[in-house]
């Protein structure tokens, strides 16, 4: 059927309206898509006319369904076109974008071929490299770096094209390329791979880091100046702070002569006030030192056994006086009340403490100070924690000075008040931390203070936990004497034997005030002293006696710091003589508690080393260890000698026991006293104790017996750490030694019920 206007059949209409709908949106969506004038769409349109026309004149494609499948058809040409066209003008985009990129880098970037070949770069790289862009296009990459660098990265590109990962080029020190003018420049080079028509390149991107370089070079510089600067000031306040050590120290030390002296009760009392004056003005010392130390990290940590009730004991001991003085109630108890030996930091965690203690007593008006530690080790287990409270009813702390409390030189109103450097509650925390434990406090103003000191500990020799009994409120039960004692020297140890004969001892010392005290304590004891003044003059008397012109030495005291030759040039040239002087004990006088400098010292050939202020105890101990061996004061006075009870104790240390503790407590403490020595005891004489296990129980003995001040039962219990027995001879001496441990307890339980005597200041 034929439409009788146009004479075109009826059913083409539909098929042309549906084709020219078609072409139609293919058109819009050109237009759409950005094509424009002469795109795709528009030259679908005039087709789409054209095409009308011609299937409106063909019989062939009057059917409209066959017109409808072609126009159909030549939609998805147009179609197809369009996105071609489409994704064609976004790649020329992307390619536009990368070029852009590539070019305005503020790096310079390359690209370069399988055969090492520079391609292309960008203008930063010509800028960097001072090469004109028509000498880089063509020029080998390996022509950039350093000739005595060129194999190697020739290796290192050729295996970079055979890997398959990308990868930024950052060693240790920056790659160096060569620029134009010969100039060596430090950069840092990325790399990646990209395809192209004509192969694969390598694209590098390198970053002038020389700026870089140069502030590291500055900041290093800077650093290092700091560092010697501050290594500067440490150096001289340590310097400065032995200068002033030395002569308090002989002060101190004249104190002690003079508390050695019958004296009344107030002129005890002054000189222990002068000697507490001391003690404050060294622990200042000590605390400048331990700043410098700290911060030249020259602190040295050492982890030794430890018992844990006798460094409470000296701690009560030393703070009970000051305490009692201002009415305060100290308290100081262990949880649990008998705790085991403990490995740790024994110089570190009790300079913790005593800072904390101090601090506390110092501070605090009227109430309490109390100390308590707790230790938290099961049964079995070797580690566990140790926490130390010191807790106080004194003024306590501002909130706002909480926070800065531990800072160096940070002092409170109350702080400065009293005086004081503003470093042990630093020092404190600095150590506490080296330990790795934490130093924390709490605070409430008008209330007092709890300083928290937590460190992780072990169990010395896996001895077993003893159970808490009911006495955990206690008090520690054997106070030391001295801020200075350590685990390895016991606060008092035997004097010299009364038996013995005198020693011919030779002291190297160019301090005077410290020849006096030295040449009076020695003379007290008996022994015949000669004093020089420096290393050169003790060399050379005892050449003189190994020569035969003088009478032999039997011990020889040198000081360390001394002007023409110190003490350990003299100590490795005595060695040097011959036989004779390589045994003659040397005994080194130091003011430097550093036990790794006192191991130098007995690396250089001392027997021995003591650290000043000197202690008549340390002095005595040192003497009986080192003593030769033809000395018949090896062996403990026995008979009417050792019934003498100035021969069995230390008349001082019991004095001062007897002031400090109730008559209650050190009877209490005498019969404690005597189990431990009889089960210590039964150690030493057991034939299956090794030697080991009698060196332990000796060593502890020592140490107990010295602290209650059983000076005659102490020696006795030295012998076993030094010399080998039999056992007989094991028997023997055990047995003598729990005897002169009874005598001793005895003369002190004596004192105890005797009245007071207002000579001695010993009242009861």
């Amino acid at each position: 059927m034929t439409d009788k206007t146009t004479g075109y059949p009826k059913n083409i209409y539909p098929a042309l309206a549906i084709g020219v709908s078609f072409a139609v949106a293919m058109t819009l969506a050109g237009l759409v898509g950005g094509i424009g004038k002469g795109g795709v769409g528009e030259r679908a349109g005039a087709w789409i006319d054209v095409l009308s026309g011609f299937i409106a004149s063909h019989s062939v494609l009057r059917d409209g369904l066959l017109g409808l499948m072609v126009l159909v058809l030549f939609g998805v040409v147009v179609f197809l076109l369009h996105r071609i066209d489409r994704m064609h003008r976004l790649h020329q985009g992307a390619l536009a974008h990368v070029e852009a990129l590539y070019e305005n880098s503020p790096d310079g970037t390359i690209s370069v071929d399988a055969e090492g070949r520079i391609l292309r770069c960008n203008d930063a790289t010509v800028a960097m490299l001072g090469y004109p862009r028509r000498e880089l296009i063509g020029r080998p990459v390996d022509s950039l770096v350093p000739a005595e660098a060129r194999g190697r990265h020739e290796g290192l590109r050729r295996g970079f094209f055979a890997g398959s990962e990308n990868r930024l080029m950052r060693p240790e020190k920056p790659v160096v390329a060569l620029a134009r003018d010969g100039r060596r420049l430090p950069v840092d080079i990325s790399l990646c791979r990209a395809r192209t028509p004509d192969g694969e390149v390598v694209i590098a991107t390198m970053r002038d880091v020389s700026q870089q370089q140069r502030m590291v070079e500055r900041l290093t510089e800077a650093t290092r100046a700091a560092e010697i600067a501050n290594r500067t000031k440490s150096d001289f306040l340590t310097s400065v702070s032995r200068e002033i050590r030395a002569p308090l120290n002989g002060v101190l030390d004249m104190m002690t002569l003079i508390e050695r002296e019958p004296l009344s009760r107030s002129v005890r009392e002054k000189v222990r006030s002068a000697e507490e004056s001391g003690a404050f003005l060294l622990a200042l010392i000590n605390q400048l030192e331990d700043f410098a130390a700290i911060e030249a990290g020259h602190v040295e940590m050492r982890e030794e056994a430890f018992d844990l009730t006798a460094m409470l004991d000296g701690l009560h001991a030393m703070f009970s006086p000051p305490a009692r003085e201002k009415g305060l109630n100290l308290d100081i108890r262990a949880v649990p009340s008998d705790p085991p030996t403990l490995i740790g930091d024994y110089t570190h965690i009790r300079q913790v403490i005593f800072n904390l203690l101090g601090n506390a007593v110092k501070f605090t008006d009227t109430g309490s100070v109390r100390l308590e530690t707790t230790l938290s080790l099961s049964d079995g287990a070797d580690a566990g924690m140790l926490s130390c409270t010191v807790r106080d009813s004194g003024p306590g702390i501002a909130a706002g000075a909480v926070n800065t409390i531990f800072e160096r030189f940070a002092q409170t109103e109350e702080g400065r008040k009293r005086g004081g450097t503003g470093l042990g509650l630093s020092i404190s925390r600095d150590l506490a931390e080296r330990m790795g434990g934490h130093l924390t406090v709490t605070s409430t103003p008008g209330v007092g203070s709890l300083f928290t000191l937590t460190l992780p500990i072990r169990r010395a020799n896996g001895s077993a936990l003893r159970p808490v009994d009911g006495e955990t409120d206690a008090k520690p039960e054997a106070p030391s004497t001295s801020p200075s004692t350590s685990p390895n020297t016991s606060p008092t140890t035997s004097p010299v034997d009364s038996c013995a004969r005198p020693l011919r001892i030779l002291v190297a010392e160019d301090n005077s005030v410290n020849q006096v005290v030295i040449a009076s304590i020695l003379r007290r004891e008996g022994h015949d002293v000669e004093v020089v003044n420096d290393g050169r003059l003790a060399l050379d008397r005892v050449g003189a006696a190994e020569a035969g012109d003088e009478s032999g030495l039997d011990i020889l005291l040198m000081d360390i710091r001394m002007a023409e030759m110190d003490g350990l040039a003299a100590t490795r040239a005595i060695r040097g003589i011959g036989v004779p002087a390589e045994r003659l004990p040397i005994i080194g006088l130091t003011g430097q508690d550093d036990p790794d400098a006192h191991a130098r010292y007995v690396e250089a050939g001392m027997q021995d080393v003591l650290t000043k202020p000197l202690r008549v105890a340390d002095l005595r101990e040192a003497i009986a260890r080192n003593m030769p061996a033809a000395v018949p004061s090896m062996h403990v006075a026995s008979g009417r000698d050792a019934e003498d009870a100035a021969t069995l104790i230390d008349r001082n240390i019991v004095d001062q026991l007897i002031e400090t503790l109730p008559t209650d407590r050190m009877r209490a403490l005498m019969a404690r006293l005597g189990g431990e020595t009889d089960r210590l005891a039964a150690i030493l004489r057991a034939p299956e104790s090794d030697l080991g296990a009698r060196r332990a129980a000796a060593h502890e003995l020592r140490g107990m017996l010295g602290n209650y001040g059983l000076d005659a039962a102490a020696l006795c219990a030295a012998r076993f750490e030094r010399v080998g027995m039999s056992r007989n001879e094991r028997e023997k001496e055990a047995a003598r030694l729990v005897m002169l441990a009874l005598r001793g307890i005895t003369a002190i339980e004596a004192l105890l019920d005797a009245p007071a005597d207002a000579s001695t200041g010993s009242a009861r």
